[in-house]
């Protein structure tokens, strides 16, 4: 691939190289269908090393894989996983290697994946009773804006609110202030 002024890379390796990190090579990918084949290679290689060939070393005698759980490791109090960290199996599962496809779990049996979205703030409302919290998430209501109104001691309903943060988005990000 010939280096152009449009495809000529900006960012400098610190031994004086061009970088081919993939964010850089992302900026030129429509210019050589080489790059576009890199930049998949390097994705489908990762989810291999990463994922694939660690999991055979897992199986156990009964042929099934179990990943360890903790749930006094992560310092945020979440769960975590090891031993395979199935927690980490990309979300995406139409890429080049659709890995939660090869999860299948036993006849009669289903396979669920829980994200424990709010996680923290659910603990909060429910070892607090806060009965506005507790009301917030069974409503299933956005309990960040809830808590914004509260904190500012505003009384603006959820959608302004966030028309509102979003103007703040813009203002910020054009120079205003």
């Amino acid at each position: 691939m010939k280096l152009t002024e449009k495809t000529k890379p900006t960012k400098v390796h610190p031994k004086g190289l061009y970088s081919t990190a993939a964010g850089v090579l992302e900026k030129v990918a429509d210019q050589h269908e080489f790059v576009t084949l890199l930049l998949k290679y390097r994705s489908v290689n990762s989810l291999m090393v990463k994922f694939l060939k660690p999991l055979p070393e897992h199986v156990q005698a009964d042929g099934r894989i179990r990943c360890n759980f903790h749930n006094t490791v992560a310092v945020t109090g979440r769960l975590s996983s090891s031993k395979p960290n199935l927690q980490q199996l990309p979300k995406d599962n139409t890429g080049p290697l659709p890995l939660r496809q090869v999860i299948i779990p036993p006849k009669g049996y289903k396979l669920v994946c829980a994200d424990y979205s709010g996680q923290e703030l659910r603990v909060l409302a429910h070892v607090s009773r806060d009965p506005a919290m507790v009301q917030a998430f069974n409503d299933q209501k956005d309990v960040h804006l809830m808590i914004a109104n509260v904190f500012f001691e505003l009384e603006i309903p959820d959608e302004e609110l966030v028309e509102l943060m979003l103007v703040k988005k813009v203002s910020l990000v054009i120079g205003e202030k």
